[in-house]
């Protein structure tokens, strides 16, 4: 993972009194980018990176189960997206949630 910020920024350099832009690059897991790609980028320069999401990926954290009330034709649209791709309309539905900016936060 790389970094720049400036002087007050956690890559700031301080030199005496004189604070200055700075770098650096770390190295993390595959699963820490992912998460980090979860929260800064769009579904599709998401896919672009780590490829097509699978069921298993869109939803990593804890679930719970909620009913809800949709719109037949949004119901027919989704049936036929998970016709045309193997997505589940759970994933469908999250991985469209996550793309309009509904994300988790840390």
């Amino acid at each position: 993972m790389y970094g720049y910020g400036g002087g007050y920024s956690k890559y700031g350099e301080w030199h005496g009194n004189n604070g200055s832009s700075g770098e650096s690059i770390r190295l993390i897991t595959l699963k820490e980018a992912k998460e980090w790609a979860e929260n800064h980028l769009d579904g599709d320069e998401y896919e672009k990176i780590f490829g097509e999401i699978e069921e298993n990926e869109a939803i990593n954290e804890p679930q719970q189960q909620y009913s809800l009330l949709l719109p037949i034709s949004v119901l027919d649209m989704l049936k036929a997206k998970k016709n045309a791709t193997g997505i589940n309309i759970s994933t469908l539905i999250i991985k469209a949630l996550r793309e309009a900016g509904y994300t988790k936060t840390s």
